[in-house]
């Protein structure tokens, strides 16, 4: 590798030194590096995914996990995207306590986001400090979501993603979120996919004073338009199940608090 760096603030996603002369790699699950695929290298997929089998950290969380010890209390708005009917815009449904009731959800619809607000800060302190829970089932029926944090309702900071599924996925069908870091969406109905806010530590808004890590009053949930058209924080298409309907896009079962401040 060159001498060059290329700094990207950082969830377990980061970007190797790169310079003109070699590729860029994503590191993913516990920063594996994982190269861009060679142009018509067939073995490339089997062999990546081998090493996230082997590697991937367990970044999921149980519903009455007792180290979640609050949960977001009020949907400070809501826009819904595409495709999703009101039978799935309950509000209310993303509030309290995570369970295992596939239809207590809110649907963002395709492309559509909410933000939540918390009865006590979220703070930044060791390990994780918030669990988002979807509904996925069966297990591998999964949507993904981005997700960020602000301190005044008006700036926010996202975390970084990284997406690795080689190609499109079809309406309604199955997938290995393995292949995916950064995301909301890739734990089973009943489990929450947890974030750890030092991970924003070299965010912009961080570094400008703008959010404060120590107190974080609110979180958007934001679906992602499964079609390739969001890209991840190295540019790579991120793909799931698209189109979807009814209960489309991304299912808000509930926002755990790991550490209040």
């Amino acid at each position: 590798m060159g001498d060059g760096t290329s700094v990207r603030r950082r969830l377990h996603v980061r970007e190797v030194d790169r310079a003109p002369s070699c590729e860029t790699a994503a590191f993913v699950a516990d920063y594996v590096v994982v190269p861009d695929a060679p142009d018509g290298d067939e073995t490339w997929g089997d062999a990546t995914l081998a090493v996230l089998r082997a590697t991937q950290i367990d970044n999921r969380l149980l519903a009455d996990d007792p180290r979640i010890i609050a949960w977001a209390v009020e949907v400070v708005s809501y826009l819904p995207g595409e495709r999703v009917d009101s039978t799935w815009q309950d509000e209310q449904a993303a509030l309290g306590p995570a369970g295992f009731d596939v239809y207590d959800i809110l649907s963002l619809g395709e492309g559509g986001e909410a933000v939540f607000a918390f009865v006590a800060p979220i703070s930044d302190g060791p390990g994780p400090d918030l669990a988002v829970f979807e509904n996925a089932v069966p297990d591998n029926f999964v949507e993904f979501a981005t997700v960020a944090v602000s301190t005044d309702g008006q700036t926010f900071a996202e975390f970084d993603t990284a997406s690795l599924t080689p190609k499109p996925v079809s309406t309604y069908a199955v997938m290995d979120s393995r292949l995916v870091d950064g995301l909301a969406g890739s734990a089973p109905l009943g489990f929450g996919v947890s974030f750890d806010l030092a991970g924003l530590s070299a965010h912009p808004a961080v570094v400008a004073g703008l959010i404060d890590l120590k107190a974080i009053h609110f979180v958007r949930i934001r679906d992602l338009v499964g079609d390739g058209r969001a890209v991840d924080s190295f540019g790579r298409p991120i793909w799931d199940p698209f189109p979807t309907y009814g209960s489309a896009g991304f299912d808000v079962d509930a926002i755990g608090v790991v550490r209040p401040q």
